[in-house]
């Protein structure tokens, strides 16, 4: 993944609870079993989210270091590769975990195998903000590659301030940050914003 840089508008409705590194609470599967795969700071993040949301994740990541070091922050394990999966609504695929190249993981071949939706951290934003009343819905503007996001980023901004709309440009995600972080973060900051 080469990470991702987005221009993220005012999130009305996207709460503002701030959650250990500063998540909001996913509820697109509140009282559903999601599985959760790939413990880096995207997937920890991401089932932090999910599990202040009222979802049941089963966590797992391949590498026993991960799973030791999510073990230490308290999240509780479920090996994922002997489990029934009749009751997961979801799989959500941490960014460095294959989906499709070089081959698709394991787990990506169990989701299918039961019809569960295999997603990821924008997707579950994405979910959060169709969820919301249709007056209240953000524009959003995502910015992702590999050159070019800062200057397109405060190309558009410049454009729609121009234009006279009250916009923020958000270029770059902080050291240690991700996309679902940063839409809490964005969302705090731009509570006044009209896009």
């Amino acid at each position: 993944s080469c990470g991702v840089c987005s221009v993220v508008r005012r999130l009305i409705g996207l709460a503002a609870l701030r959650l250990g590194e500063g998540m909001s609470p996913v509820h697109a599967f509140k009282g559903r079993r999601v599985a959760g795969v790939g413990l880096g700071r995207t997937g920890l993040a991401t089932i932090r989210a999910l599990q202040a949301g009222g979802a049941d994740v089963s966590a797992w990541d391949d590498s026993a270091e991960s799973r030791a070091a999510a073990e230490a922050q308290g999240f509780v394990l479920d090996d994922l590769n002997r489990r029934d999966w009749g009751d997961i609504a979801a799989l959500v695929l941490s960014p460095g975990v294959p989906l499709t190249h070089p081959k698709p993981h394991r787990v990506v071949e169990l989701a299918h195998a039961v019809g569960a939706p295999v997603i990821g951290d924008i997707e579950l934003f994405a979910l959060e903000v169709l969820a919301m009343p249709a007056k209240r819905r953000p524009k959003i503007i995502g910015i992702t590659g590999t050159n070019g996001k800062s200057t397109t980023t405060a190309l558009i901004g410049h454009i729609l301030r121009e234009a006279g709309r009250n916009a923020g440009s958000y270029t770059h995600l902080r050291a240690h940050e991700t996309a679902l972080e940063l839409v809490c973060r964005v969302a705090l900051e731009t509570k006044n914003t009209n896009v």
